[in-house]
């Protein structure tokens, strides 16, 4: 099966932000939990979010197309470019394919409903020996630089459509099934960047 990596196309959608940092929402993406995809408990804390407006805060493709009146919301806003947030829409279509290894926390927003999907598979998938890994110097064989070409053990990954792996736990990771539940459904928001 092939897989892609989990890429928001924040130059052509409109992006997120948290209007609540500083408080609450920070303690969660910094949390050793969150980071290393175990299970957080409820209740979920409170995370709100807004879509950007001020144009100096886009990107100059994002500038362009917001005075144009073309800059469209996606079914997957970036959130810093990090987190896996999902539309309701979204979250319709793909919820059976993730469900299990993930957890779903809504997010505050004014504007729509929306979704962080805390991902909780991280799986132990990356075959070293025939992958080509740059590793952070003093943390050889324990944490990612740079992979310069992706090879998967497919056994460790039989019926996951989105995953973390240890060594490189800020990137998200999807199967070919859940891409085509992206497209077919018409899903918006997402880059389909072929891994080296």
């Amino acid at each position: 099966m092939k897989y892609w990596k989990y890429t928001t196309d924040s130059d052509h959608f409109q992006t997120l932000y948290l209007t609540d940092y500083g408080r609450d929402s920070p303690l969660l993406f910094h949390d050793e939990n969150y980071k290393r995809g175990r299970l957080l408990s409820k209740p979920f804390p409170n995370v709100s979010v807004a879509y950007v407006k001020d144009l100096k805060e886009l990107s100059p493709s994002q500038r362009a197309l917001a005075q144009q009146g073309k800059l469209r919301k996606g079914d997957f806003p970036s959130l810093y470019g990090l987190e896996v947030v999902f539309s309701e829409r979204a979250l319709q279509v793909l919820e059976s394919l993730i469900q299990g290894g993930v957890q779903i926390m809504p997010l505050h927003c004014d504007e729509d409903q929306l979704y962080l999907i805390h991902i909780t598979d991280l799986i132990d998938c990356l075959d070293r020996p025939k992958s080509e890994i740059k590793w952070v110097t003093g943390y050889e064989g324990n944490l990612v630089f740079r992979i310069d070409h992706y090879v998967f053990d497919e056994n460790n990954l039989i019926g996951k459509n989105i995953f973390k792996f240890p060594e490189l736990f800020t990137s998200t990771f999807v199967s070919d099934d859940f891409k085509t539940a992206v497209e077919d459904h018409g899903l918006q928001g997402l880059r389909w960047d072929p891994l080296p």
